[in-house]
């Protein structure tokens, strides 16, 4: 308790040198006592969405009973997420209203799609492929050990038909020496077909918008392939249940095995009708996790919230 009351003390005395109207977090947890001292002042707190979130998130799943304790909690005033998918998650609980929970998109992304003249990714519908299909990978610590003789399954069989695909892997950040070491032994046995990839020689957004299929478990990654329109696969690895509903509504497809997986990508490359249909549901599903316009939408809202006569009337006081 010790430590909180302190951390409310130096933000105070951070509040008192910079004089804030807004302030603005992009991870409230670990941040309490700086929400206590803004609260304390009436200076609105909001946060930014800067990862996976879902109704169960620990940082945002409180109960509905708890919503009246809400003006008194170390808890932002504001969400700004991502898309309407994400706003949905937090609200089901009953703690959040709407006007709280805002879908203002991801800036990042929002200037990659600018970049792009605000199109989507222009993926492979028809005839054989002319180079080897692109399927990416990105990759979760948590996963590691069930991920390998996955991919290693799956590249096997590849080889195997003579399926023509190069599997891009994307390590986690978060990921040790030894399961890079783990996942290049699979670039060491298949060099034909599978690469070890970095934001150095190949940056995220690009690897997700040339990817013809991405896959994953679970990861803020699918939600971004999503909203670039790449169609996107979810692996029945431990954890897949934590993006349970773009399965149930259809917008990724679930592999549960290495079969499937290899399944998918012979469809795709032999670009079939059910293929095209896929790929064509896929663009229009992006509007669900994402926003366009997001950086016009994050200033606005920012200028509305500063400018808010009940939080500066009583800030004054």
């Amino acid at each position: 308790m010790k430590y909180f009351f302190d951390g409310i003390t130096r933000a105070n005395k951070f509040i008192d040198s910079v004089d804030p109207d807004v302030i603005l977090l992009t991870n409230s947890l670990g941040h309490q006592p700086l929400i206590v001292a803004a609260k304390g002042r009436n200076i609105p707190v909001i946060e930014v969405q800067h990862g996976e979130i879902s109704r169960y998130h620990p940082g945002f799943s409180w109960p509905s009973w708890a919503r009246h304790l809400k003006p008194t909690l170390p808890v932002p005033d504001y969400l700004l997420t991502y898309g309407k998918y994400w706003s949905e998650q937090i609200i089901l609980n009953g703690f959040w209203n709407e006007k709280e929970v805002i879908p203002i998109g991801n800036c990042k992304l929002d200037m990659f799609l600018k970049q792009k003249g605000n199109a989507v990714a222009a993926h492979h519908t028809h005839g054989e492929f002319k180079r080897p299909l692109k399927c990416v990978y990105t990759s979760q610590k948590t996963t590691l050990y069930e991920a390998i003789p996955f991919l290693l399954k799956v590249l096997r069989m590849a080889e195997c038909i003579s399926c023509n695909v190069f599997l891009y892997i994307r390590i986690h950040p978060l990921e040790d020496q030894k399961s890079l070491d783990m996942y290049k032994s699979l670039e060491r046995n298949f060099p034909k077909h599978c690469a070890l990839t970095t934001e150095k020689d190949y940056p995220l957004y690009e690897l997700l918008w040339d990817a013809d299929i991405h896959c994953s478990v679970y990861s803020t990654c699918i939600y971004e392939s999503l909203a670039l329109g790449t169609p996107t696969a979810i692996l029945g690895l431990t954890g897949y249940d934590y993006v349970e509903r773009l399965i149930d509504t259809g917008v990724a497809r679930f592999c549960k095995t290495p079969e499937d997986l290899l399944s998918l990508i012979t469809e795709a490359e032999i670009g079939g009708s059910s293929w095209q249909s896929y790929v064509k549901e896929t663009k229009e599903a992006r509007k669900i996790v994402s926003t366009d316009a997001t950086s016009e939408k994050f200033v606005d809202f920012l200028n509305k919230i500063s400018k808010n006569t009940d939080f500066q009337a009583k800030k004054k006081i």
